[in-house]
This record gives structure tokens, sequence and C-alpha cells, in this order.
């Protein structure tokens, strides 16, 4: 059974990390010289046969950016000047992750969250939304390691 993903549902943590709501799972991202990775994590349960079993990768992550376009901005006005883009790898757009969620969803929510965490405001004190696009199969740190 696949769960809706509503808003609210990523959460910081007392420890840095991001709740994925009452789930027991949370994330963990963490930057290298040559790209991010995302880990899954969960409190209690088994999730792999690594040396930490409650801990996998996820999928490995390069991030870049770029401006809106004219377009874009004409559709939303309190659409912040850049996009944030997302390459991943080792998991693809139809996967489930931990069979709860579509990969596609969970990780353009989970990367809205993480690009909207700190957006700046207009002047009038309304924050400005940062897009996120996720593109999959296109993270080269992957693929050299």
């Amino acid at each position: 059974m696949q769960l809706p993903i509503p808003d609210g549902f990523f959460h910081l943590r007392p420890d840095r990390s991001t709740g994925c709501g009452d789930s027991g799972y949370y994330l963990s991202y963490h930057g290298g010289r040559d790209g991010d990775t995302l880990c899954i994590w969960h409190e209690t349960k088994s999730i792999s046969s690594n040396a930490n079993p409650r801990c996998r990768i996820l999928c490995f992550c390069s991030q870049s950016s770029r401006s809106v376009t004219d377009e874009e901005i004409r559709s939303d006005p309190y659409l912040h000047s850049t996009v944030q883009l997302y390459g991943v790898n080792t998991i693809g757009a139809n996967e489930q992750v931990e069979g709860l969620w579509n990969a596609q969803d969970f990780l353009t929510k989970y990367f809205e969250y993480q690009a909207n965490r700190y957006a700046p405001s207009d002047p009038a004190g309304k924050k400005k939304r940062v897009m996120v696009e996720v593109a999959f199969g296109t993270a080269w740190y992957g693929m050299n390691h």
C-alpha cells in the first residue's frame, strides 16, 4: 500500500536528521566531495544487511540550479528566482521507498522540504517558494565510486 505524503510530513528532528511523519523512518543527507548521499534509517526495524541494519543508502545525489523562466515566474509571483535541480542515482522514479512511498513523490517532496527550509522572504515578509526538479538516473556520483 502506497501512503500519500502530506504537507508537513517531513520535519527536523533534534539530531538534525529529517523525520518522516510518525512512520519511524528518518533521513540523513551527507555531502561529499563528488556528490551527496541520502540514507534512510528506521528507529527500531532492520531495513538492510549492513553493519548497522537500521540504515541503508537510499540514493546518491548531485545538486545544481538554474534560473526560473519568465513563464514560471508569471505563474507564481512568490517563486524564488532559482530552481534547485537534483540528479538521483541508484533508485528509479517508479521504485518504492520501503514499500510505502513512490520514489518520485517521496524524493521530490523531501528535496522541496530541504530547499524551502531556508527560503528567503520578499520585502513584505511573504516567504518565497523554491521550485525543485528531480531527475532519476542522472547523478554521476554513484558511477565513479
